[in-house]
């Protein structure tokens, strides 16, 4: 599938003052400048100019009441809402004593899986990816050689990387990858080939390693600038029978990668893939399963539409016919594949109806 990136990047229109009009006397306005839900207090809408900083856990705005710069402790288990709807949660990994902010968009993607059999996946796509992911150590080949195309990498002249015609509206290129103006998931684009970028960049990309990228990715996650050039020091391995070892660590503490857990070989062994360093699976609402109503309607039939889909002449139009949604737990009869299931039977007030069979 083939990506379309606009020449220019479109710029923000929504603002605080409509989202706090649509949102009426459901929410309270604060002195410095921001609301927070009347039925929910763990939720907070802010201005349009919010930055978020996990390192100094605050939130940064604009009071538009009184023109002043404005900072807001972020919170576990609280979510800021921009006045576009994407949400940002306080995120803590599972495995390692680290915190993240976690983003959802606002507008989902609806998966429609149509005229399918039994066993075609339709539960599947509806599940979280959360228990298909493992956490594991980030592999180093040879420490030495390897942090030299890690250097090489983070040294190279990325000024020109973009082809001429999606230059502006564009964040500049040339910034370093260690430069606190750029974010992980920056790099991350940075480092994939794009039909925005130029032959030689993707080239010098495709060039790259994956396990040499998922060090350079490491290394940005968890950069400060205090660091200067002098980051090589900070993330080592262990000495081991006298030869360096091949699992990274950053300060002494064990770095952690996320790997996708895809099958199994003929001996039983698992096949595992890595995942980008800052990935996060989707949060999923189930919306239908085997019965479900459709029709196909010209696109300019339908107001209110979110520019991106001006390219589709035509839309389908889905609506469940089921009163109530079975989530079959196959995966659940394997302990540890399937958490919410366990979650679930683990909890008060559980019927449980066993059919008396006779013989």
């Amino acid at each position: 599938m083939r990506t379309i990136v606009p020449k220019e990047a479109p710029a923000n229109v929504y603002k605080f003052e409509e989202a706090i009009k649509l949102l009426g006397g459901s929410v309270t306005l604060h002195p410095d400048g921001y609301a927070t839900d009347k039925c929910y207090p763990d939720i907070h809408i802010l201005p349009e100019d919010m930055q978020m900083d996990v390192q100094t856990q605050t939130a940064t705005f604009t009071n538009q009441r009184t023109s002043t710069v404005q900072t807001l402790r972020l919170k576990p288990n609280h979510t800021y809402l921009h006045p576009s709807g994407y949400k940002v949660n306080v995120n803590r990994h599972p495995t390692v004593p680290k915190w993240r902010l976690i983003g959802t968009l606002a507008e989902p993607t609806f998966c429609h899986k149509p005229s399918t059999v039994s066993g075609g996946g339709k539960s599947e796509i509806s599940k979280s990816l959360m228990d298909a992911v493992l956490h594991g150590p980030v592999f180093v080949g040879d420490y030495d050689v390897d942090m030299e195309q890690v250097s090489s990498i983070f040294n190279h002249d990325y000024s020109n990387c973009l082809k001429p015609d999606f230059l502006k509206g564009h964040s500049d290129p040339s910034r370093p990858i260690l430069s606190e103006d750029r974010t992980l998931g920056s790099v991350i684009k940075l480092l994939t080939p794009e039909d925005i970028c130029t032959d030689e960049h993707n080239n010098f990309v495709k060039s790259s390693p994956n396990h040499i990228l998922a060090i350079v990715f490491c290394i940005k996650s968890n950069y400060r600038a205090h660091m200067g050039d002098n980051w090589k020091s900070y993330f080592t391995v262990d000495i081991t029978n006298g030869s360096p070892g091949h699992e990274l660590k950053f300060g002494g503490r064990q770095l952690v990668g996320s790997y996708l857990r895809v099958g199994t070989r003929k001996n039983g062994t698992w096949r595992n893939y890595k995942m980008r360093q800052d990935f996060y699976p989707a949060a999923k609402v189930q919306m239908e399963d085997d019965i479900t109503a459709s029709v196909v309607v010209p696109r300019e039939k339908i107001i209110g539409l979110p520019a991106d889909y001006s390219r589709y002449p035509s839309l389908k139009i889905a609506e469940n016919c089921e009163w109530r949604l079975f989530q079959r737990p196959d995966d659940a009869i394997i302990p540890g594949f399937d958490k919410q299931t366990e979650i679930d039977f683990a909890e008060p007030g559980l019927f449980w109806y066993v059919p008396a069979i006779s013989f």
